[in-house]
This record gives C-alpha cells, structure tokens and sequence, in this order.
C-alpha cells in the first residue's frame, strides 16, 4: 500500500524513527510540487492501477 508521512515534528527521535522504516516523509509546510513529485514517484513505483473498477 503506498503512503507518505507530512509531519510538523522535526524531534530528532520522531526523524530517526520515520527514517527507520521505508516511508517516504516530507515536513511541513510542504512545497506542492515537492508533494506532486513524491506522490507520482510513489505511485509509479507501486504501480497502482489509477482505472476505476467494473461493476455488473
């Protein structure tokens, strides 16, 4: 499941506990193409399929 992690908190044990796990983060105030980027880099990278489902 793709995610990302905006968090104000810059506490160095808060940092180190994101960064030892394998979500992407970013801090706020977050830029939009920052946000934009990361979030087109996560999805190409899961591969999620963007197309609405089929009902019968």
């Amino acid at each position: 499941m793709p995610a990302l992690i905006v968090t104000g908190d810059t506490a160095p044990d808060v940092v180190a506990y994101i960064e030892s796990g394998r979500i992407p983060y970013l801090h706020k105030p977050v830029n939009t193409n920052q946000l934009t980027k990361i979030i087109l880099q996560i999805l190409d990278a899961s591969q999620v399929n963007t197309q609405p489902m089929e009902t019968a």
